[in-house]
């Protein structure tokens, strides 16, 4: 029963030990941060209807006008490199 207490004893001061050196050492959680100035990356400004070029914007109405919502997500996700929630939003927008 010993032999446990110790190893726990030795587990936690690893630990304690490990979480000091990461504090330290500047590992934090938080925001993403340029890796070169360390500035952290601000958010991207939404992308508005009127930013996406002619021929995207029409797919997105040809298959909004045709019932196919993921498809019109898929076309703007292609044309833009958005993610998925930001082309949604993108299309929704289009779409009111």
């Amino acid at each position: 029963m010993e032999w446990q207490t110790i190893d726990y004893v030795t587990l936690l001061a690893v630990a304690a030990i490990a979480f000091a050196l990461g504090r330290a050492t500047g590992r934090r959680t938080g925001p993403a941060r340029d890796p070169l100035s360390g500035v952290a990356n601000p958010p991207r400004p939404a992308m508005r209807p009127a930013d996406l070029p002619p021929e995207t914007l029409a797919q997105i109405n040809i298959a909004l006008a045709a019932k196919q919502k993921i498809e019109a997500i898929r076309s703007a996700r292609e044309a833009t490199g958005l993610g998925l929630k930001d082309a949604k939003e993108l299309v929704e927008a289009v779409e009111a």
